[in-house]
This record gives structure tokens, C-alpha cells and sequence, in this order.
């Protein structure tokens, strides 16, 4: 019996140390790639805890951001905004939009899935928020000229809540509540639901990087953020 209990004693001994060692390496793997990003306001986003609900919800690490290919945009005054290419298996999956106000005082994310979206076809992009809570779809279409169309074609049930009424008698939600980003994106769907015309347009080459899908994305985090 008492050799049974030393042999689980080292066992667990083991195990202990094997987890610490593998944990230290990470570790040091995590600051070695935090290092060679540039922006001091993306880094602190990627050390909150926002950034690792997100590596941990989507089984992302570090390295599986191409921050050489980021795009930054200065959305408004003292709002950045900072367009990542996600990568898996060498294959671009995502795009990962973080919104930064006063040099990240306050920030948030909004993943972008484009695995069900071809070049040559288009397709289907979902968006999520950190947590892996389904947001909205866009739908996108090949039109003529090289160019696609964006439309908002699907979004997540929304409970009702307080609004806020605007001279175009559109309820906004109220800034502040727990579902405010998905209702917003609910707005900009409801708006353009019954006009064929209402679509935005982007370049082919810029088919991963349309400013609209960064437009709404931005403005509904800002606008629930009470900005």
C-alpha cells in the first residue's frame, strides 16, 4: 500500500512539473511574439483578458495572427482600429477587428470568420464576438467589373430591451446593454432588408478587406459603448 501511494506521490510530481515547464515555454513563446508588435495599443489589447477569452474560445495562439499584414485605421478622434489576417494550417480563416479608444484605455474584438468564403464565388462570413457568441452573417456575391457585393443576410435572435427613438422612428438600442452589438447589427440588416439596391461594394483585390464589414463593426462597438 505504501508503495502504491509513493508511486502516485511521483506521479503527480511529474505531471506537476511537466504542466509548469510546458507553461513557462508558452509563456515565453507569448512574449517573444508580443515583442515584435509595434503598436503599444494592440499589445496591451492582446495581453487583456478579452484577448485570451478569444485564443481560448477559437483554439488561436499568438502565432496565429499575421500582424505584417495588418491594416490600421484611424476610425474617429482617439479611435483606432486594427484589421488582423487569422491564420490556420497556412490558410487565412479570419480576420480579427480590434477597436481601441484612448490608446486602449477601452477596447473590444469582433471576429470575422471568411473559411466559407471564395475568392472566385464568394460566400458566407460570420462574425463573433470574443466569447464565440454568434453575432450576424454576411453574404457575399461575385458581381461584374471585379468587384463584390456585402449584405448582412442573417443575425443572432435579439431579446428586446430599453431604446432609444430616433427622428426616423428607428428604436436604437440602448448603449450599455448586454446585447446591444448584435441589435445594432440588426438595424443595419432591417434597413437594407427590403431594397435589392442596398449593398456595398468592394474591390477584388480588396475582398478580405472591406471597408464595410469594418464600418459596422466599429460603429456598433462604439455606439454600445456610448460614444
Amino acid at each position: 500500500m505504501r508503495q502504491i501511494k509513493s508511486i502516485l506521490f511521483v506521479s503527480v510530481m511529474i505531471i506537476t512539473f511537466i504542466s509548469v515547464f510546458i507553461s513557462c515555454e508558452n509563456e515565453n513563446d507569448d512574449n517573444e511574439y508580443l515583442s515584435e508588435v509595434d503598436s503599444v495599443e494592440l499589445k496591451q489589447f492582446l495581453k487583456a483578458r478579452t484577448a485570451k477569452v478569444f485564443f481560448h474560445n477559437f483554439k488561436f495562439e499568438y502565432n496565429n495572427l499575421d500582424i505584417k499584414s495588418m491594416k490600421t485605421l484611424e476610425y474617429a478622434k482617439d479611435v483606432n482600429v486594427f484589421y488582423i489576417p487569422v491564420y490556420k494550417n497556412k490558410r487565412e480563416i479570419g480576420r480579427l477587428c480590434v477597436i481601441s479608444k484612448n490608446k486602449g484605455e477601452i477596447s473590444t474584438a469582433l471576429f470575422e470568420d471568411w473559411s466559407k468564403v471564395e475568392k472566385e464565388k464568394g460566400g458566407k462570413m460570420k462574425v463573433f464576438t470574443p466569447d464565440n457568441l454568434y453575432i450576424a452573417t454576411w453574404t457575399i456575391k461575385k458581381e461584374g467589373n471585379g468587384e463584390y457585393s456585402f449584405k448582412i443576410s442573417d443575425v443572432t435572435d435579439v431579446k428586446n430591451g430599453d431604446t432609444i427613438k430616433t427622428r426616423g422612428e428607428i428604436d436604437f438600442p440602448k448603449p450599455g446593454d448586454y446585447n446591444c452589438t448584435a441589435r445594432c447589427y440588426k438595424i443595419a440588416k432591417d434597413v437594407c432588408e427590403d431594397d435589392y439596391n442596398c449593398k456595398y461594394l468592394c474591390d477584388l483585390l480588396d475582398v478580405f478587406f472591406c471597408s464595410a464589414t469594418i464600418t459596422i463593426a466599429a460603429s456598433c462597438q462604439l455606439y454600445c459603448w456610448g460614444v
